[in-house]
């Protein structure tokens, strides 16, 4: 999963650092890395929160085709 999330996570960072809005200056693999660790410990407290039963595991994915087909009646 972070592996969508994290370029996303890493060009937000960047382009916040490039228009001066950071206070901290990170190179770019450090910003990778960070994000990374981030979503991955996210990622791990969901699922444990999920085997615990404090959370629902989300609804199935919709079947796109059977959306389309409602809305083309």
């Amino acid at each position: 999963m972070s592996g969508r999330s994290t370029p996303q996570a890493t060009e937000t960072a960047v382009k916040a650092m490039e228009q001066g809005i950071t206070r901290k200056k990170m190179s770019r693999k450090e910003v990778h890395d960070g994000a990374a660790a981030i979503i991955k410990r996210t990622q791990d407290i969901v699922k444990m929160l999920m085997a615990q039963g404090f959370i629902a595991a989300p609804p199935p994915e919709p079947k796109w085709h059977t959306f389309f087909h409602f809305l083309c009646l």
